[in-house]
């Protein structure tokens, strides 16, 4: 968890995990949510996009999402 709030930005806008590697109980928070509630996901990593590319990063966030949300 970032110390500042220079780092809490940084992190909002450049360094997100994907579903499921946080600390946030993403399962226990759905399960509370009505069955049809549209998802979106926004899910910006400059660091990882640069290692793995976009197409990989979009098809890791996919699966990621699949995998907490079904």
């Amino acid at each position: 968890m970032p110390a500042t709030l220079e780092g809490m930005i940084f992190d909002a806008r450049s360094s997100r995990q994907l579903p499921g590697e946080g600390g946030l109980d993403l399962r226990g928070i759905w399960a509370q949510l009505p069955s049809n509630l549209p998802m979106s996901f926004e899910i910006p990593n400059d660091k990882r996009v640069a290692e793995m590319g976009l197409v990989a990063w979009a098809r890791a966030a996919r699966l990621a999402a699949l995998e907490v949300f079904e």
